[in-house]
């Protein structure tokens, strides 16, 4: 994703890491990844088993999307960790 410097600097981009419960091969870390980059505004920077990784523009998206996602493609997100702001 490109961002122009003005925007760049204009916008919080979030990164949280999320724990995830019932993941257990490499096609559950697909359906996840699917599941968040399909919302628009969200980057899976990195999902493996039982965990993820999103970036996103604070103030544009709910937790609860990113929670709904995660459901939607079979899975149990348990908590989110900000780890960058």
């Amino acid at each position: 994703m490109w961002f122009n410097l003005n925007t760049l600097n204009a916008m919080s981009v979030i990164i949280e890491k999320l724990a995830i419960e019932g993941m257990s091969c490499g096609h559950c870390v697909a359906a996840v990844q699917q599941a968040l980059n399909n919302i628009e505004g969200v980057e899976a920077q990195k999902v493996e088993i039982g965990l993820a990784v999103v970036r996103y523009e604070e103030g544009k998206l709910p937790t609860a999307a990113i929670d709904e996602a995660i459901r939607s493609a079979g899975y149990e997100p348990v908590s989110h960790e900000r780890i960058r702001q």
